[in-house]
């Protein structure tokens, strides 16, 4: 196994491991004679998978795997330690050990190993120097569109498969026409009023022109979106005067919606995903790959990465195989800083299993039919019946060699030595929250020595729905298939035992991951730039102006209603937050603002609380509006202000304005302070700080063992009757001395002393 950091997860077939916890003569695996060895696996009372391999602890007899022959033939050769003491024990020791082995039966050994990616929120704290297997799952929001958004809103049963797709356009753009229907809804979306010829230049230019700066990608796909959405309404109108036996959308969704990648396409998961990244809105899933990829990058190099998957595909429901397992599981430690907590959990399941060894020599390119879309299969890609022909027979050489030199030997398999496996490739499914049994799209990855990680973009994706994605990874194992076909006589104490050991490959269908939730919203705005100002001589009325502000800031939300909460929770599932912070970010432009006003002195925002005098527009033409608000002279007015963005998300509040108009002594004039609530807070609290984190004081070792004399241990039998015992070895004792403990500030200079107290407490536990 390559030296990788993830959840471990151990495979045994069923027939191979005893799982109940009475080892007995009720609980047998069906090969006798591996079962007389003990070598065999059990789950311990942890859950761990373990190889019992313990038989050699006999006295009486022993067994090991040892050479015979000059052609590299191994046998079982089992050993009798002690003489028999006349031909009849001899025959009866014999005659036991044959009833043991089934020469007429075949046995199976699939004992593999694999590894599940941590999430990354686990991984920061796992300080391990390994190369990390994590998977990171994100919803992104781009910029805003508002005729694309004003579409999806009004139209929720558009499907997702026909909304425009990364991956399609590129291919369409690099020689693959036929995905022309999918991107120009079969015809019906001609960008900007032009010809077929003109959109597919466009489409072009929509991929070239990521080498520009961001403000002009953003505009380009922004004029792409709002006619899709311009056409698609359009689309939708026609039909449904037509009536509802014609839904071209729904036509082309039931076409696109599996696809699978070919070599040509790995770059987009890779270097090139960052184009992804210039649609409006996408979930991004990012995820290590195996790192063994032998039998991978013969498949990509003979053109046969995507037959593999065409065969799984063609047989939807091969036989399973039915496994004991045991996974890894790793939680977030309770203690700040520390290293995740790891415990195994052992299971029963089946694993779907394709004969790769058949599939090689009876339907290697045999043209069968892949039933969705083969990404990057672009016209000069496409070989003769010759190169099929040639690269066929140089698979099958390549693959075989490939077999032979990564099975296991009998001794490997003797010794609970893991069979080679590798994952051929990934499935990818996106569901839609709460129905995981109807994928929407599902896609086929090939792993291979170049996708060292995979950055799947998807970006058919709407506005503030939750999605699922199930990742599963199809693991070719090169498991044993062995029999007993020999039992020699060495003598009185040696039988040598000739066992049949050949290769079995198969192909498991082993879950890897799921990414929960992905929802796709924006950051809430940033709180607005405000001032309140006076008129000259005017002691009733106030001038309350606000602007959006611009800004990316990761800030504690602040609640002033109960409803906000249930805002912020949604952003915060949707920006994948662990912490109590949300980024909040000028996105798109304010489109009004809140105003509160109170006159009772506020201790917190929250008493704002019902206290909303106004909402105020932009009208949607600015980024600025400014209020007049009617006031009395010598009162005073506490106001907090508000952003709210196109979504509805609100910013957090501006600083609370007091204000006070004076008419008391001449011409009107206007006090005004800000309350700060961390400083009124602060006024009558003590300095405190944590030192949890610096600071630790314990005894040392020497200091925490038991005195067995001075407990007077050193002659008892039990410890019945002892009420304490002493703790210390050292030649000075703590415990019951006091210490004094100093600290100075490199900063201030400042001293703390710290007085402690040692001593220990006995729980006495009757037994």
């Amino acid at each position: 196994m390559a030296k990788t950091f993830g959840k471990n997860i151990f495979y045994i077939n069923k027939e191979m491991a005893i799982t109940s916890k009475n080892k007995g003569p009720s609980s047998k695996i069906p090969d006798r004679l591996r079962h007389l060895l003990k070598k065999y696996y059990t789950v311990n009372d942890d859950g761990v998978l373990i190889y019992e391999n313990n038989f050699n602890q006999s006295s009486f007899v022993s067994a090991d795997v040892v050479p015979w022959g000059t052609n590299g033939a191994t046998v079982l050769k089992f050993d009798f330690l002690t003489e028999p003491e006349n031909d009849e024990q001899t025959l009866r020791f014999q005659t036991a050990l044959a009833s043991l082995i089934d020469t007429s039966g075949v046995n199976f050994d699939y004992h593999f190993q694999g590894q599940s990616p941590i999430p990354t929120e686990i991984l920061d704290d796992s300080n391990n120097v390994l190369r990390p297997n994590y998977i990171d799952g994100r919803a992104n929001y781009g910029f805003y569109v508002a005729r694309y958004e004003a579409l999806l809103a009004q139209n929720p049963l558009i499907p997702e498969n026909v909304l425009p797709n990364f991956y399609t356009i590129y291919a369409q753009s690099h020689g693959q026409p036929e995905l022309s229907s999918l991107n120009y809804l079969n015809g019906n979306f001609t960008t900007f009023g032009q010809s077929d010829e003109s959109v597919f230049q466009i489409e072009q230019n929509l991929l070239t022109v990521f080498r520009d700066d961001i403000e002009t990608v953003k505009g380009a796909f922004g004029d792409y979106f709002t006619e899709f959405a311009q056409d698609t309404n359009n689309l939708i109108k026609k039909e449904s005067a037509q009536g509802p036996h014609v839904n071209t959308l729904n036509s082309l969704s039931s076409q696109y919606n599996t696809y699978i990648f070919n070599s040509n396409m790995v770059p987009l998961l890779t270097s090139e995903a960052v184009k992804g990244e210039m649609f409006p809105l996408y979930n991004e899933i990012r995820f290590t790959t195996d790192v063994n990829s032998k039998f991978s990058d013969i498949f990509k190099q003979f053109e046969a990465d995507q037959e593999i998957v065409i065969e799984t595909l063609n047989i939807p429901e091969p036989p399973a195989i039915d496994f004991v397992q045991s996974e890894e599981e790793v939680t977030e430690s309770d203690i700040l800083n520390q290293p995740p907590e790891n415990n195994y959990e052992s299971s029963n399941t089946s694993l779907p299993a394709w004969d790769v060894k058949s599939w090689v020599t009876t339907s290697l390119f045999s043209d069968r039919r892949f039933p969705g879309v083969v990404l990057g299969k672009f016209d000069s890609d496409i070989p003769t019946g010759l190169d099929n022909l040639g690269n066929l027979w140089g698979a099958i050489g390549s693959i075989n060699s490939l077999i032979q030199s990564n099975m296991r030997s009998l001794l490997d398999m003797m010794n609970g030595i893991p069979c080679y496996s590798e994952t051929i490739f990934y499935k990818i499914q996106k569901f839609k929250e709460g129905d995981l049994t109807n994928p929407i799209t599902t896609y086929y990855i090939p792993n291979s020595s170049e996708l060292d990680e995979c950055r799947f973009v998807d970006t058919q994706v709407k506005y503030n729905i939750k999605y699922t994605y199930v990742i599963t990874s199809y693991v070719l194992v090169i498991g044993n298939q062995y029999s007993y076909n020999t039992f020699n006589e060495i003598g009185s104490t040696t039988v040598n035992i000739g066992i049949g050991n050949a290769p079995e490959v198969k192909l498991f269908e082993v879950p890897l991951s799921t990414v929960k939730d992905l929802s796709v919203m924006d950051a809430p705005p940033m709180p607005p730039e405000s001032s309140i100002v006076s008129y000259k001589n005017v002691g009733n009325k106030i001038l309350i102006n606000m602007n959006g502000s611009t800004g990316d800031r990761d800030m504690v939300p602040i609640v002033i209603s109960p409803s906000d909460r249930e805002r912020y929770i949604l952003l915060k599932n949707s920006q994948r937050r662990s912490d109590d912070k949300l980024r909040f970010k000028s996105d798109d432009a304010s489109v009004s603002f809140e105003v509160f006003r109170t006159t009772e002195r506020p201790s917190s925002y929250t008493a704002f609380a019902g206290k909303k005098i106004r909402d105020v527009s932009t009208g949607g033409v600015s980024t600025s509006a400014a209020i007049e608000d009617n006031i009395s002279p010598n009162v005073k007015y506490y106001y907090t202000l508000r952003s709210v963005d196109v979504h509805g998300n609100i910013s957090n509040p501006s600083p609370v304005y007091e204000i006070e108009m004076k008419t008391t002594n001449g011409p009107p004039y206007m006090i005004t302070n800000i309350i700060d609530f961390q400083e009124e807070q602060t006024k009558n609290k003590k300095p405190f700080k944590q030192m949890r984190r610096y600071v630790q004081i314990i005894p040392t070792t020497p200091q925490g063992l038991l005195n067995v004399e001075a407990s007077g241990l050193r002659h008892a039998d039990n410890l019945k009757g002892v009420q304490s015992v002493v703790l210390g070895v050292a030649d000075e004792s703590l415990w019951g001395q006091k210490f004094r403990f100093r600290f100075t500030s490199k900063k201030t200079g400042r001293k703390i002393d710290l007085d402690v107290n040692f001593r220990a407490e006995h729980q006495l536990k009757q037994s």
